[in-house]
């Protein structure tokens, strides 16, 4: 009998000093991790900073609404301005009205960084081994967040974004710091996982698939080495190449 990946929305709301719930989204996801995919979010779309989210629930079932599909954040300042409130497991950006402004280069901080050629096949080995739910299901995006002091963080769902955001938000739950960070997807790089791994510090995105051309771009304006192909024996390197010791 087959296993099949769970799939429901989650509604993502903030409550600021007023008191006041806002949705920010909602967005199909596999269930599990639904704090630190709300975290990560709102981190990686630039709409809150980690010192200003001081915790999150689970919302009192509506009529109609299942108790642990609506989360929300407690957040030190209020929202401020409407943002979409449709998201789908496919695509990041999908009915989005604002792309100028989130295709807006931030640049990465770690412009002299080097990373040894031995390492990146490390990280593909490490992201099979941690994948459980591609080998349970045969569905599930993964994304694994390699910090400079050695940590890593997983994230798996049915959504490619979503399953990154769910390990910024585990890294971030630690207390750990991602700056400089290395990002490895299952899946294609394509901006919207650029620009959200630029938003968690990343100066490395690895991903087993292409980029796509706007992604090659966006990580070359923001000084991050882009990565594609990984597998443990080889990889394309499509910005930053002196960014990569090959003979280490």
């Amino acid at each position: 009998m087959d296993t099949l990946i769970g799939e429901e929305p989650l509604s993502i709301g903030c409550q600021g000093p007023s008191g006041k719930r806002e949705v920010i989204t909602t967005t199909l996801r596999t269930p599990g991790d639904d704090f630190a995919l709300a975290t990560g979010l709102v981190i990686t779309e630039g709409f809150f900073s980690p010192n200003e989210i001081s915790g999150a629930k689970y919302c009192v079932p509506r009529e109609q609404q299942q108790e642990y599909n609506a989360v929300t954040l407690l957040v030190l300042r209020e929202l401020g301005e409407t943002v979409p409130t449709l998201r789908t497991s496919s695509c990041g950006w999908c009915g989005t009205v604002d792309l100028e402004d989130r295709s807006k280069v931030q640049k990465a901080s770690a412009g002299e960084m080097v990373f040894k050629a031995s390492e990146i096949h490390h990280l593909a080995k490490e992201l099979t081994r941690r994948q459980r739910g591609l080998s349970d299901t045969g569905a599930a995006h993964a994304a694994l967040i390699c910090l400079r002091d050695g940590g890593m963080f997983i994230g798996e769902d049915v959504g490619r974004h979503n399953a990154l955001d769910k390990a910024v938000g585990k890294a971030f739950a630690a207390g750990s710091d991602t700056a400089d960070s290395a990002v490895v997807l299952s899946g294609r790089a394509g901006v919207d996982l650029v620009a959200k791994s630029a938003r968690a510090g990343a100066a490395l995105i690895a991903a087993v698939s292409a980029p796509t051309s706007l992604a090659v771009k966006y990580a070359t304006e923001a000084g991050i080495c882009l990565v594609g192909f990984l597998r443990e024996e080889r990889f394309n390197v499509y910005s930053r190449f002196d960014a990569i010791d090959l003979e280490a």
